[in-house]
This record gives structure tokens, sequence and C-alpha cells, in this order.
């Protein structure tokens, strides 16, 4: 039986994938090791002014935007959540990594009211 694995080059880039509002990405779903702020690049005042667009209408809907990030070609592609930053001398978007389905693991525990085996010292 063979097995064919094949690989995937992206570009770096980010893309807009969806737009949430804030209160439905819970906060423990932030699992990046980092955060990232997105500007516009200082020579393109095109994109200055589309993504000062985007980031006002996210921060006056109260939403955000779900993101595919690839860091460059080499690394794996990313899914994270970007939100709006407004401050008095620029305004950017934060960008942190968002688990996969399959990172998720859901834990049940006991309650400690109701455990007789213990008792609270």
């Amino acid at each position: 039986m063979a097995r064919y694995f094949v690989t995937v080059k992206l570009k770096k880039s980010k893309l807009m994938l969806y737009i949430f509002y804030e209160l439905q990405i819970l906060r423990h779903y932030y699992v990046g090791r980092q955060v990232l702020q997105v500007f516009a690049a200082k020579d393109d005042e095109h994109a200055a002014v589309a993504l000062s667009a985007l980031i006002h209408a996210l921060e006056e809907l109260d939403m955000v935007a779900i993101v595919r990030y690839v860091y460059d070609r080499r690394s794996n592609p990313q899914v994270g959540v970007a939100f709006p930053l407004i401050k008095d001398k620029y305004e950017c978007l934060v960008y942190i990594q968002l688990p996969f389905m399959e990172d998720l693991r859901q834990f049940t525990f006991t309650s400690l009211k109701n455990n007789k085996k213990r008792t609270a010292s």
C-alpha cells in the first residue's frame, strides 16, 4: 500500500476568511506564542486607507476577522483572529493564533463540593 504526501508551498500572505462578533471568539482559544501587530506598508497610501477602513468598521461593529497567516513559503499556515486596536498615534490589527479543531481538548472534572474522598484542608 503506497502512501503519498503532498507538500503545498504557500507564499507569505494574510488572507481574511470570516468576520465574527468579538464575543464569539472565546478568550481561551488564544493559543499563540506571540501577538503580532499588522500595519499597512509605509509607502502604500492605498493600503493604509483600506486597512484603516477595515479597522474602523470592525471597531464600530464589535467584530473581529478570522485570517489565514503564512509567515513564509517554508512555514505552515496558521489560522488566527485579528482584532482592531485604535490608539491616538496609530491604528492596527492585532493577530493571535487560534487552535485547529484537533488542538482543542474537552476535560471533565468532578465537582469539588461533592467529592467525599477528599476534604478541604
